[in-house]
């Protein structure tokens, strides 16, 4: 079977996680250094813009290398599940910026981008990423 569309779906998560990472951590240890030859006199303020800035290198740090291992664990393994069944998709797309949960009949919850189906419960195949669990695929039965 060709895993290629699969592949790519999670590559391009990946890479923009890991974009997004490099940002906050270079920026992370810049604002570190300039901390350190500037600001260190005060030192309640140094104290905490340190203690944020150090939060921020090592949570893009670990978020980052989490969805990359995840990443590559699905592509490499090619662990895609296949659910067939009753899922349903729920309504906190005003709070997710773009993206929905959607709840599997054996209770695996997942995210998927909230223009794909419609509010509500459906019926159909589900494929997703095992450690990822992005959704990859959807194919419903008509009512």
């Amino acid at each position: 079977m060709d895993y290629s569309a699969y592949e790519k779906a999670i590559t391009g998560r990946m890479t923009y996680f890991i974009i997004i990472g490099a940002v906050v951590f270079i920026v992370g240890i810049i604002c570190i250094i300039y901390m350190c030859r500037n600001i260190r006199s005060e030192k309640i303020k140094f104290a905490v813009l340190l203690a944020l800035a150090c939060f921020a290198v090592v949570g893009s740090g670990i978020l980052t290398g989490d969805v990359v291992y995840s990443s590559v664990y699905d592509i490499k393994n090619q662990a895609y599940c296949t659910y067939e069944g009753q899922f349903r998709v729920d309504t906190d797309v005003e709070t997710r910026s773009g993206t929905c949960t959607l709840y599997l009949g054996d209770g695996t919850k997942l995210e998927t981008d909230a223009y794909i189906l419609s509010e509500g419960d459906h019926e159909g195949r589900v494929v997703y990423g095992l450690k990822t669990k992005i959704v990859l695929d959807i194919n419903t039965k008509d009512k």
